[in-house]
């Protein structure tokens, strides 16, 4: 999958270098969307599958109470927006570092001591937070404009305008940021005594690569590109690897990846296919026009609304994941 990803990260730098009135005019938008209504909504769309492994739900337990459960959340956190939206993009922002982080040093939750642990999860923030904030500070105008489509946040269009005014502050700020991430790798493959292994380089070579990307291309072909190959594929990934180690320590049937994925898949699509019906509407109908919504912003605001039960289903995941497997 490494490999891919990063092929596939260098095809769409480069269509974006050579045709670049075509990229933007056309490409960025199609990719984003594209990306965040297959593999972006996909890698969410099994949360109940995996909550009912992590708890054990069975239809005598109330599964169609915990989807209202579930489906509630999203709904509070959309009113919410419409009450405090400046108070809602804050939360997000936080949760966002927690899982971007959380996903990438996936399965370490289980430390020797409590030091240990405080480490890793402070590890977890500080790459978070390179994944966050660099391309928001590096593309501050392309931020600001979008902050300003999604509402008014004074406050949040205030310290983008002094990295907008300021373009070596906000590159030096970068590469605090990308060193900072640097160190979370090292503490923690040093926490698992792997440091300078292959896969410190692997991952070291893959920060260089986003950094390069968030420095070069703009901030909606960043995000996309994080979030639709390297983070949506690589949680499709874990979670599946994590149904099979879950379903083999329950003793339900015998080690099988293939079927696993197929278990997915199944549980996933119902939900997938509703979601994507339901912004499809939005995008491509006269409803979004009635709503005012443009595909763009529908893409952040669905993701303001999906990520923290999302978030909360697999960090749960990932401390039963690291119980079963220490």
């Amino acid at each position: 999958m490494w490999y891919f990803q990063v092929l596939a990260t260098l095809i769409i730098v480069g269509v974006s270098a050579l045709f670049p009135d075509f990229w933007q005019q056309r490409g960025e938008l199609a990719f984003l969307i594209s990306g965040f209504l297959t593999l972006g909504l996909f890698h969410g769309s099994a949360d109940l599958l995996l909550l009912r492994k992590i708890i054990s739900i069975t239809p005598s337990r109330g599964p169609i109470r915990w989807f209202a459960v579930y489906v509630g959340l999203m709904g509070c956190i959309a009113g919410l927006w419409i009450l405090i939206p400046q108070v809602v993009l804050l939360g997000f922002l936080l949760i966002s570092i927690f899982h971007f982080g959380e996903s990438q040093f996936w399965g370490a939750c289980e430390q020797p001591s409590r030091l240990a642990s405080w480490i890793r999860s402070c590890l977890q923030w500080v790459w978070g937070s390179w994944v966050i904030f660099t391309p928001i500070i590096l593309h501050a105008e392309e931020s600001m404009r979008i902050l300003r489509s999604l509402g008014s946040f004074p406050y949040g269009i205030a310290w983008l305008e002094f990295f907008h005014a300021s373009v070596e502050s906000a590159k030096v700020t970068a590469v605090f940021l990308g060193l900072g991430a640097i160190v979370a790798l090292l503490g923690y493959f040093g926490l698992q005594k792997r440091t300078f292994s292959r896969g410190f380089f692997r991952e070291l070579s893959c920060l260089v690569l986003l950094q390069m990307v968030y420095l070069h291309c703009s901030l909606l072909t960043s995000f996309g590109l994080y979030f639709v190959i390297w983070h949506s594929m690589t949680s499709l990934r874990d979670q599946v690897r994590a149904l099979k180690l879950l379903t083999a320590v329950g003793g339900a049937r015998p080690f099988d990846g293939r079927s696993e994925l197929q278990i997915y898949i199944r549980a996933a699509v119902p939900y997938w296919g509703g979601a994507v019906g339901v912004l499809a509407l939005l995008m491509f109908t006269d409803l979004g026009a009635l709503v005012q919504v443009s595909p763009v912003d529908l893409v952040f605001l669905g993701a303001i609304v999906l990520t923290p039960p999302h978030t909360g289903v697999l960090s749960l995941l990932n401390r039963r994941v690291s119980g079963q497997s220490g």
